[in-house]
């Protein structure tokens, strides 16, 4: 089904190529069509005409079967060229109207998109340019102001003020669990027995 899939895709591309190279023939005896010849001159399309058609040969020649298919192809396509020479002077009406409608169409895709007549390579350069300035700076623009802003906050006079208060709250509690809460190895002043008067009158005289 793969294989299928691919033989379809190359003929089909290897057909437009061998139409394109008929059209342009002075005795093809085909109404030439100028919106095919602009839609071909774009750069873009013409570059990807030309690979395919690299890649087409490259295919056709990497094995024998190919080869006998393709040319097989080949040949049919080109009988069916000759064939409508004869039928197109029937629909040369239509083909005219329809020439003139794509010819409207390209002329108002080049107003909008003017750049699509620049080479692969610059529209390339175009568009990471685009993207960098519309997408990545901003995002990067809004991070650095996000982590400014952050800064400031830290920076500031109240969030200064506040951590003063907090250390100054912080001392003042570490304070009275000194007081109140003495280490294990000082005896409280409120727990050690004071001697009463009469035993301290009695000590004084034995002492004496």
């Amino acid at each position: 089904m793969i294989i299928f899939r691919t033989t379809a895709y190359f003929l089909s591309v290897k057909f437009i190529l061998t139409v394109h190279q008929q059209l342009k023939r002075q005795n093809s005896g085909l109404p030439r069509m100028e919106s095919i010849s602009r839609f071909g001159s774009i750069p873009v399309v013409e570059t990807g005409l030309k690979t395919a058609g690299t890649v087409y040969q490259k295919v056709k020649t990497s094995n024998g079967l190919f080869n006998w298919g393709f040319e097989t192809a080949e040949t049919v396509t080109y009988a069916l060229v000759d064939s409508l020479r004869p039928a197109a002077k029937l629909i040369e009406g239509p083909l005219h109207q329809l020439d003139s409608f794509m010819c409207k169409s390209l002329d108002f895709v080049e107003q909008k998109v003017p750049s699509m007549y620049l080479p692969p390579e610059m529209m390339y350069w175009n568009t990471k340019e685009y993207m960098s300035d519309h997408l990545v700076k901003p995002v990067l623009s809004r991070a650095n102001s996000m982590k400014n802003l952050s800064h400031a906050v830290l920076d500031s006079r109240v969030s200064n003020y506040a951590a003063d208060r907090l250390d100054g709250a912080l001392n003042v509690c570490d304070k009275y669990v000194e007081r109140f809460l003495p280490a294990e190895d000082q005896p409280d002043a409120a727990s050690v027995p004071q001697p009463e008067p009469d035993e301290a009158g009695v000590m004084h005289v034995f002492q004496t």
